[in-house]
């Protein structure tokens, strides 16, 4: 003789499940636009890094920081979408506190590296066009200045590890079902 799950269900029991699609169909419209954004940013900085790197066939210099920013932006695009399409998803159901911690160092690194790799073309261009005269950046430093770019947005952004997680709460409405969503944790800061 089997075990039988027999359970009271009444009209307001819910489960996890539906809580989730309602969260995720309220969130529709979102979830439309990131997949926009992930396709434009995606196709369009492919477009950007296969023009400057098989169609350009003369190499110049001022134009090396173009290919990796396109990359950046690309992988910026597809890391940060593709965790709010993940979000917009599974509002409720995705779970994996290191799996959140790494999404939202990954997506706020990819960003920080895109928004530094302007700072670091905005360094050249000044160089050129107000001190043309005066010390350039060699092709050395250049490629030193993009590792250094990758590393300084990594100590900067390390931090996110502490502060965002996976925080469980109990679903509105019932007194038996928890769910979990990936955020800052605003517990943390009861430690400072």
């Amino acid at each position: 003789m089997g075990i039988q799950n027999i359970t009271n269900k009444t009209e307001n029991d819910v489960d996890i499940y539906t809580l989730n699609s309602l969260r995720a169909e309220f969130l529709t419209v979102n979830t439309v636009i990131l997949g926009v954004y992930l396709v434009i940013g995606v196709l369009g900085n492919s477009l950007v890094f296969y023009i400057y790197k098989c169609c350009i066939t003369k190499h110049r210099t001022d134009r090396f920081f173009i290919p990796y920013l396109a990359v950046s932006d690309a992988l910026s695009c597809i890391v940060g979408s593709g965790f709010g399409l993940a979000l917009n998803l599974l509002p409720i159901r995705f779970s994996g506190d290191a799996l959140c911690k790494g999404l939202w160092f990954l997506t706020k690194w990819s960003t920080l590296v895109s928004a530094l790799m302007l700072l670091l073309i905005a360094i050249e261009r000044y160089k050129k066009v107000c001190k043309p005269f005066g010390p350039q950046m060699t092709p050395l430093a250049k490629q030193l200045s993009i590792i250094a770019l990758f590393v300084l947005s990594a100590i900067l952004t390390f931090p996110t590890v502490f502060f965002h997680g996976e925080i469980s709460f109990p679903a509105r409405g019932t007194s038996h079902l928890t769910g979990n969503f990936f955020s800052f944790d605003f517990h943390l800061l009861s430690l400072f």
